[in-house]
């Protein structure tokens, strides 16, 4: 039994509209009729995880640009948009229409388009006479984004705020449910299963799983719906909708694993992290260049980042040790086999007739450039986190929270940390003291006014707090309720 992947499945989905939609393997990577690729933002970032720019050439793709973008026209090749059904899109969408850009036009939306959308674009296209250019209109259902093979995120702005703010309105709150609702009706597509749903009662979860209950039983009374091959399945998973003010603690508590710590510390976003590198200068070796470098983070494609992203960090050294040992024997190898020559820099053609085992020899080169290029990069890494830990006193906090979650950590420690200068950043202050807040059943005033006053005079912005109390403060006060009888506390949607 192969083991599940949304991200496989989602390739598989990206692959085949880039495929013009043809029937084809996943994998099937062949030459392909020219065509350009017109993207926004969001299916941008959708792509940026899955495939690569090498791999859109092998697909055909000679241009891929954005839909906003200042674009010529080529009127001899066909072009694959991929795009959000929003009425900004559509109205650059209609523009190019307008204009004949293009030689036939491949209209793949993220999520379904709503029906003004599709009368707006209709009514353009009979404008102008382009009907015979349009050759064809998907609903692809991939409006998330796929970080790893179990993992996916919506990408929504703010989410947290998005859902919380007092001053929303009930149009902005709509929105948001629509927005949440829409993604995980495609991630449900992509999965190709029908789940049984569960969430709490009486807020934005329940509210989410009602209409996402509604809108998977409309589409399964539809003709030709998206999950005929998953009906006859009797496994069906289980998909807990969870208002996130359920766990505020883990948004606030310090990581220790090396995904976390290169999360946290060096803002990875979308599978890529910024880093300053530094490099030799061969013009002035007493001066070390320092660039900063842009690197990927790819489970199915990195082997030491599948590995090794939930190993605490302490043990990334020793780790990262054994795949160079395993380099260099496997260089030790290459070296025999190609007379000492360097792998960086060797000149293939060259060693034709020169040694025994040629195939081999051809088949290591890009094996060992490439556990080169991971070595790289994970040294880099490794390096840019000791630097931040030690910057910042990371293991300290992290170890006051574990203190702090086994109710080990005293209230002299906590001031002791919040009140040193040279300990974390106003975020890494503030974070244990929220931490402190939420996992201390009873605080007098007065210690909470006394930390308060070494935070202040710390710089840190106490905002957050007040919204926390506000939050504990409707928590007591509705647990503290009288229960006529007994409540199930979930809703079950198709079940």
């Amino acid at each position: 039994m192969t083991e599940f992947s949304i991200k496989e499945k989602q390739l598989e989905s990206v692959l085949r509209m880039l495929n013009l939609n043809a029937s084809k393997e996943s994998k099937d990577l062949v030459e392909e009729p020219w065509k350009v690729l017109i993207y926004d933002d969001f299916c941008r970032d959708i792509l940026s995880t899955l495939i690569k720019k090498g791999d859109l050439m092998k697909m055909g793709i000679t241009v891929h640009m954005s839909l906003t973008s200042d674009r010529q026209g080529i009127p001899d090749v066909p072009a694959i948009y991929f795009i959000s059904p929003e009425p900004r899109n559509m109205r650059f969408l209609i523009q190019d229409i307008k204009k004949s850009l293009y030689e036939k036009y491949y209209l793949n939306f993220s999520s379904w388009v709503p029906r003004p959308l599709l009368e707006d674009l209709a009514s353009a296209v009979f404008e102008a006479d382009a009907k015979s250019q349009i050759a064809k209109i998907t609903d692809q259902y991939m409006h998330f984004i796929c970080l790893e093979k179990d993992l996916f995120t919506l990408e929504m702005p703010a989410s947290y705020v998005a859902f919380n703010d007092p001053t929303l309105t009930d149009t902005k709150a709509e929105e948001n449910i629509d927005f949440v609702v829409d993604s995980l009706f495609s991630v449900c597509v992509t999965m190709g299963v029908v789940p049984i749903i569960r969430s709490p009662k009486n807020g934005a979860a329940e509210a989410i799983a009602q209409k996402l209950d509604q809108k998977i039983h409309d589409h399964l009374n539809t003709l030709g719906n998206l999950f005929s091959d998953s009906l006859v399945s009797f496994q069906r998973p289980v998909l807990l909708l969870l208002d996130r003010n359920v766990d505020v603690e883990t948004l606030l508590v310090h990581g220790w694993s090396y995904q976390t710590l290169v999360h946290d510390l060096l803002h990875s976003h979308l599978n890529r992290c910024q880093v300053e590198v530094t490099e030799e200068n061969e013009a002035d070796p007493k001066s070390p260049k320092v660039e900063k470098k842009f690197f990927d983070l790819d489970s199915m494609n990195d082997p030491f980042w599948a590995a090794n992203a939930s190993t605490p960090f302490p043990k990334i050294a020793g780790e990262v040790q054994n795949y160079i040992n395993g380099y260099r024997e496997s260089l030790e190898e290459f070296k025999k086999l190609s007379g000492g020559q360097d792998v960086d820099h060797i000149d293939e053609s060259q060693m034709l007739g020169k040694t025994k085992d040629l195939g081999s020899f051809v088949s290591s080169i890009p094996k060992l450039r490439e556990e080169k290029r991971i070595i790289d990069l994970h040294t880099n890494l490794a390096t840019a986190l000791i630097s931040q830990i030690q910057e910042r006193k990371i293991d300290e906090f992290v170890q006051a929270e574990d203190n702090l979650l086994q109710r080990n950590l005293d209230k002299k420690e906590l001031m002791e940390i919040l009140s040193d200068p040279k300990k974390g950043k106003e975020e890494d202050k503030l974070r244990l003291f929220l931490l402190f807040y939420l996992s201390t059943e009873k605080i007098s005033k007065e210690d909470l006014f006394q930390l308060e006053a070494i935070l202040e005079k710390g710089g840190v912005n106490l905002a957050p707090l007040q919204f926390l109390k506000q939050i504990r403060a409707f928590s007591q006060a509705f647990s503290s309720l009288p229960l006529s009888s007994p409540s199930p506390g979930v809703r079950s949607a198709l079940s």
